[in-house]
């Protein structure tokens, strides 16, 4: 019953045959005649990759943004990015990378290294290559169905389904469902997979059991990976570097990254709860400007492997609310805002689990429906009454308006002739609307009349068809495209291959709402093609959205084409296949696209209701403010990006898996920066802030001795400047810019300048950022400065930063939840402790293969020997303190310290912590007390063992706080009160068990073992590292000082100190011999070569020094 139907949808799904691309007839859904032409794409997705049985995928409309394009573009072998893997499907295999993060001053790039591949072998074979070999072909693979926020993937052979897979936005783990298949896992190109284990007996924090396989993989790069199989009984056999099942296998597989033991526990309760797809959903409050995102996930449960039915087998969605994803950072502000608004209910959150994307840190967030508070922003025409427009400015005022009124009746007058492409055209009528918003600002109804005949008269050819480069309707793929784009892939941008539509119609639609505020009869008359260019960038995400023109738009057009909702601003690539998947460079003009449509629609009659397209259209600008903010502009101590890259203070281009101080053009700053400004509109107030921008320009102002008064990116400068200092923006525009880009004028400029605040209040510009750490360490400032005389750690230079984690300088969080019992598993004492090896594939309690010892934290299994001991109470109470004077072993809390004869019986196997072979004696010691408590730091071996100064003073570690009570960790309050245990009856010297007292230095050498000099009466000490602070500084402390005091001490320092003198004196004439030889060159820079030269010897001197001082400290050695 376990294979009862388990996946039929599926195979139904994968069986039936892929229809051709064909989106509804336009004319039949309009039922009115187009205003421009329709016909099928020149360009056609491949068949085998890209179809559905179903037909959900073969007549929506394609979305050319969305983030899996690159599975059905060319051969489908670009890489994917789920966020925080990235996957790549070469020859049927999916190649699974949590990419390696590479930093440096002008790019972070997300490496793709394949660390796991998944794939099957098919029912009837026991490796894959053989099923290959039998089938005769590899796995394919195809996109099967796809929404807002996931896609799947189905791998057939010959035509069978074996496998789905499914990519998810978010999802902590890589998602297979297969259907009788035998799952296959290996590492690629030089990582192996080198051990396997399956957890067997495993329970969950509440105690119930484990009712899933779980393995966990440890692959030769020292990564551990955790895999979760909804059938218990499934078995992977390790052969060759490849895990393969056992049998054929129908069910669910998950693989994750355990990145530490507390992701391993987290990952390990949510493994049955995994999500198949994703909606997004939304709610506005218009009277308080806010609306609420939802992220409804689609969610499944691990089948119970006696299922009965397939509605079973199939899995429901019973405990949603377990369902475990990852949050990126804005994600985090939007669902702390819900729930510090009181919003209900609230998503939990798991902090403990943390990935690095590029995008910076995601954690762990719980819930199968996200709810993220967005606050929608003004939608404004014109700028504010401010600056040198202010109160009480009547002067400045006076003076300003007439220099842009006599500069308005000039610019109306230029650009008789537009441009003939798309984006260029766009750019230049988003210039004429800007005039005449201007001109309708200051009265000038003369100019405003003049530029609004321009503009209809250049929209009407466009809105018509009757322009060179007319637009069309794309059946194939639904979207308005050039002609021109649609003969020649690189025509236009790319626009016949869907690349950059919101910035070409951004512009558009811009100037379609000036007009249509001016003149709204001419909209009128061409409402159709106004729809269906709102509609590309724009359509809305719910179907009950009235749309304007009543235009069917989702069947139509994929929503919002170029959003994505996950990141939250949008990606320009189109149907391009790009190696570091989608990315986007000017996020100023996709803010200024959805600025436009917001415009547009509020001049909707129904604009102010919550549920009208105008609301949608501001959270279509609110989210890709919040990203552009976020992702794009770099503050100090960004949280996002590391210092050395932050401090460019700008993202040229971010992509899925890079982002690039750079943009499509050059590298310039004034290009990078400049292009993630433009346009200067009204909303350009709420992208570009003072605070930003104090930091931003530092590194723009330099450009402007480079610029010369012709160069279009001079003005763009300016306009920065003057969210600064207006005043000397204003004068810098009038004495040395002439020229502006299309987009632009000399009546904008002006006009942005004089309604900035700065206007008579200047704001300083901040300096630059430092590029070689950052004291603030991602939000942890203690870390940034408790390296070496105050610097940073090195964690702080590189995400996920230093925090949380056992370093003193992380914050201890009062409200974390205790250690669950199944910790490290289900050694919860380990846990508690803190221990590395709860990061391991074999946990902290598996018996050592040579002595069968386990540490003292392990409480399910105490194997010390192969003859366990039995315990009987110690004659003597003080013969356990310090384990019968094996102090290793105590500080190790081994069991065998509480019994006799100890762990290091002459009979007993021999363990790492034993210094030698002895037997407990029965007669008290007559050792100074002082030095036997400086060796056992007063009876507590833990501290002994980590050689805290404390161990010297007479109180010594473990006195109490006076304000907290607390002690130190490696207390015992058990060995508090025991007296000094017997030395051991034994013929060596003491020195030797106990090493002069410098426990450090028995287990220095090889493998843990004792250095030689502890054997020897001089010891180990000054001089090592091994050596404690205080040896040798007063001679008291150990019987090694007696022995070197008798000895001789200070005839064993003086080849120190000659060895000193010597090499001070080389070094000085060393040093003095180079810059001679520095300074002879020097003189003779002009002269002829000094090959035959007496100073030609200085030089062979000096390399003769320099032999024989590397000679000296070889042997000094």
């Amino acid at each position: 019953m376990r294979f009862f139907a388990a996946f039929g949808a599926l195979c139904a799904l994968a069986m039936a045959p892929p229809p051709t691309r064909a989106v509804p007839d336009i004319g039949t859904l309009l039922q009115s005649q187009l205003p421009f032409t329709a016909q099928p794409h020149t360009f056609a997705l491949s068949e085998t990759l890209f179809g559905g049985g179903d037909g959900t995928t073969s007549d929506a409309p394609f979305p050319t943004g969305a983030f899996w394009t690159n599975l059905v573009l060319e051969q489908g072998e670009s890489a994917v990015a789920t966020l925080p893997y990235a996957l790549r499907v070469l020859r049927g295999r999916v190649h699974v990378s949590h990419p390696f993060r590479v930093v440096m001053p002008t790019i972070i790039q997300n490496g793709f290294l394949s660390q796991l591949v998944l794939s099957s072998a098919g029912p009837d074979s026991n490796t894959e290559s053989d099923g290959d070999a039998a089938a005769g072909a590899p796995l394919t693979h195809e996109v099967v169905a796809f929404d807002a926020l996931s896609a799947t993937v189905r791998f057939s052979r010959r035509q069978q389904p074996e496998f789905a897979l499914r990519l998810v936005r978010g999802s902590p783990y890589i998602t297979a469902e297969f259907a009788h298949a035998r799952p296959t896992l290996e590492g690629f190109e030089g990582i192996a997979i080198a051990r396997v284990r399956k957890l067997a007996d495993q329970v969950l924090a509440s105690g119930a059991p484990v009712d899933f396989a779980v393995f966990l993989v440890q692959l030769s790069t020292g990564q551990t990976w955790g895999v979760y199989a909804s059938d218990p009984a499934l078995e992977l056999v390790l052969a060759g570097g490849r895990l393969t099942a056992a049998a054929p296998f129908t069910g669910t597989l998950r693989v994750a990254l355990c990145l530490d033991a507390a992701a391993q526990l987290l990952l390990l309760e949510a493994a049955p709860f995994y999500p198949v797809g994703g909606a997004v959903d939304y709610v506005v409050d218009a009277a308080a400007n806010v609306a609420t995102v939802e992220f409804r996930w689609q969610t499944r449960r691990f089948a119970a492997p006696n299922a009965s039915s397939a509605a079973e087998a199939a899995g429901d969605a019973r405990d949603a609310d377990k369902l475990l994803m990852l949050a990126l950072p804005h994600h985090a502000d939007l669902l702390a805002a819900h729930k510090a608004a009181g919003g209900v209910p609230a998503n939990a959150l798991a902090p403990e689990l943390r990935f690095t994307s590029i995008k910076g840190v995601m954690t762990g967030v719980y819930g199968a429906v996200w709810r993220l508070r967005e606050t929608l922003p003004a939608v404004e025409w014109d700028f504010a009454r401010d600056g040198a427009f202010a109160a009480g400015r009547e002067a400045d005022s006076d003076a300003v308006t007439a220099a842009i009124v006599a500069q308005l009746a000039q610019d109306a007058a230029a650009f008789p002739v537009l441009a003939a492409d798309s984006y260029n055209f766009g750019k230049q009528i988003a210039r004429e609307a800007r005039l005449l918003l201007i001109a309708e600002r200051f009265a000038q109804h003369a100019v405003a009349a003049q530029v609004l005949r321009k503009m209809e008269t250049a929209l009407g050819a466009w809105l018509t068809g009757a322009n060179a480069d007319a637009l069309v309707y794309d059946q194939t793929f639904g979207g308005v495209v050039t002609r021109d784009g649609l003969r020649d892939q690189d025509a236009d941008y790319g626009n016949g291959r869907y690349n950059d539509h919101h910035f070409h119609y951004g512009y558009l639609i811009y100037a379609l709402a000036a007009v249509r505020k001016a003149d709204p009869a001419f909209i009128a008359s061409h409402s159709l093609a106004c729809a269906l260019l709102v509609g590309d960038i724009g359509t809305p995400v719910r179907a009950d959205t009235p749309f304007y023109a009543a235009v069917p738009a989702q069947q139509l057009f994929p929503v919002a084409r170029h959003k994505e909702w996950f990141v939250g601003h949008s990606y320009a690539s189109g149907l391009f296949s790009m190696e570091v998947g989608k990315a986007q460079e000017s996020s100023s003009e996709a803010v200024n696209a959805y600025y436009a449509l917001a415009l547009f629609s509020s001049l909707d009659a129904d604009a102010h209701d919550a549920g009208s397209y105008h609301q949608y259209a501001r959270l279509l600008l609110a989210t890709e403010l919040r990203s552009a903010k976020t992702y794009w502009h770099m503050v100090p101590h960004s949280r996002i990006y590391e210092p050395l890259f932050a401090r460019n203070a700008m993202v040229g281009v971010a992509g899925e898996l890079s982002v690039v101080y750079s943009t499509w053009f050059g590298d310039r700053p004034v290009y990078v920066h400049g292009i993630n400004m433009l346009p200067f509109t009204p909303v350009t107030t709420q992208l570009l802030d003072a605070a930003y921008v104090a930091h931003e320009y530092a590194l723009l102002r330099p450009e402007l001795d480079a610029l010369g008064a012709d160069d279009i990116w001079r003005g763009v400068v300016v306009l920065d400047q003057a969210i600064l200092d207006a005043k000397a923006a204003w004068d810098e525009l009038a004495a040395s810019v002439c020229a502006y880009d299309t987009w632009n004028s000399a009546t904008n400029a002006m006009y942005w300048i004089a309604t900035r605040r700065s206007w008579g209040n200047a704001s300083a510009v901040e300096g630059p950022q430092s590029a070689t750490g950052d004291d603030q360490c991602f939000g942890f400032p203690a870390c940034g400065t408790a390296g070496a005389n105050g610097t940073a750690l090195g964690c702080c230079a590189t995400l996920p930063g230093c925090c949380p984690s056992a370093l003193g300088c992380c914050p201890t969080d009062p409200k974390a939840a205790p250690v669950p019992l199944n910790a490290c598993f289900g050694e919860h004492q380990c846990a508690v402790l803190g221990v590395a090896c709860c990061n391991s594939i074999d946990g902290c309690c598996e018996p050592d293969p040579v002595t069968g010892a386990v540490l003292g934290c392990c409480k399910n299994q105490h194997p010390v020997t192969a003859t366990p001991l039995v315990r009987t109470p110690p004659s003597n109470a003080t013969a356990s303190a310090v384990c019968f004077d094996q102090p290793l072993c105590a500080a190790a809390k081994l069991d065998c310290c509480a019994s006799a004869p100890g762990c290091c019986a002459s009979n007993g196997p021999k363990l790492g912590c034993c210094t030698a072979p002895h037997t407990a004696a029965a007669t008290p010691t007559t050792q100074n007390e002082t030095k036997t408590d400086n060796a056992t730091c007063h009876h507590q071996p833990k501290c002994a063992a980590a050689k805290l100064d404390c161990c010297g003073a007479p109180e010594g570690c473990c006195q109490p706080d006076p304000d907290s009570g607390a002690k130190l960790l490696c207390c015992d309050d058990n060995a508090e009160t025991v007296a000094p245990p017997p030395p051991p009856a034994s013929s060596e010297p003491d020195y030797v068990r106990t090493c002069h007292g410098e426990l450090a230095c028995l287990t220095g050498g090889a493998n843990g073992t004792a250095l030689n000099c502890c054997f020897s009466e001089k010891g180990c000490c000054p001089g090592l590292l091994c050596c404690s602070t205080a040896a040798g500084s007063d001679g008291a402390g150990s019987d090694g000082d007696e022995a070197r005091a008798k000895a001789g001490a200070g005839d064993s320092d003086a080849p120190s100190t000659v060895n000193l003198v010597v090499a001070i004196a080389l070094g000085v004439f060393l040093v003095g011999t180079l810059a001679l030889c520095l300074a002879m060159c020097y003189r003779r820079r002009h002269y002829a070569p000094i090959d035959h030269d007496l100073r030609a010897w200085y030089c062979a001197a000096m390399v003769v020094v320099v032999m024989g001082f590397f000679v000296f400290l070889v042997y000094s050695a």
